[in-house]
């Protein structure tokens, strides 16, 4: 069978095709970034938990989890990422909290960030735990309870490192309160692939509901630490 010469415009096109899924236009892919920047993951690592430190004064430390993984920016004419590479670190923390009653938890653990009075904290708290808690409302079963809660953020707009309480779980725990919270700890990564590597390493949320500690009573704190390492483009 005879090929027909292809069109130089047509060679042009599949170039730009080509360079386009990509994603980095001939750039290091995400998964060298990440290995190139060992140290700066590192450092990130370091930076959140000493933001976490002070939870350590507020409840029982349960466990830890960190989540390193980059992606790779899009650059189409649906979408454009402001970078090729982006690379970003978490940990993840569960701190077992007690009080005279859950909002007195729920303010000591806003109490151990007092420079942010910008944080979503009482807003969240006010919104709806202050006005649902223990009614029921067509969205939940049962009455309004802390596990309903949704996040928020615990750090000021301008810091480097944004805390954010990802869930509560009321204690003794149930097979509900696993449901709800299995992934309260961090998505462990599914795959890591070279456009999107992932590591992930650390105690799941499944484990903590079979510790001593989901027996006891008050409340588990689910806090999330988060910063960008690497940025390329």
């Amino acid at each position: 069978m005879r090929l027909l010469p292809q069109h130089p415009a047509a060679l042009a096109g599949a170039a730009l095709l080509a360079m386009a899924l990509a994603g980095c236009g001939g750039g290091p892919s995400a998964e060298e970034v990440q290995r190139e920047h060992r140290d700066e993951a590192t450092a990130a690592q370091q930076g959140i938990e000493a933001a976490l430190a002070p939870l350590e004064q507020t409840g029982e430390a349960l466990a830890t989890a960190t989540r390193d993984s980059c992606e790779t920016g899009q650059h189409n004419y649906k979408v454009d990422d402001p970078y090729d590479v982006r690379c970003t670190l978490e940990v993840h923390q569960a701190y077992r909290v007690t009080g005279a009653d859950f909002r007195a938890a729920a303010d000591s653990v806003t109490a151990a960030f007092p420079e942010c009075a910008d944080s979503e904290a009482e807003e969240t708290l006010s919104e709806y735990w202050d006005e649902l808690k223990g009614t029921r409302t067509h969205n939940f079963e049962g009455p309004y309870i802390p596990d309903y809660l949704p996040s928020y953020r615990l750090d000021c707009e301008d810091a480097p490192v944004r805390i954010t309480v990802t869930g509560w779980a009321t204690l003794p725990s149930d097979s509900d309160t696993f449901e709800r919270h299995e992934h309260a700890m961090g998505m462990p990564c599914a795959s890591s692939t070279e456009d999107r590597p992932c590591q992930w390493d650390g105690t799941s949320a499944r484990t903590i509901f079979g510790f001593d500690a989901a027996g006891q009573d008050g409340w588990i704190v689910f806090v999330e630490g988060t910063q960008a390492y690497a940025e390329i483009g």
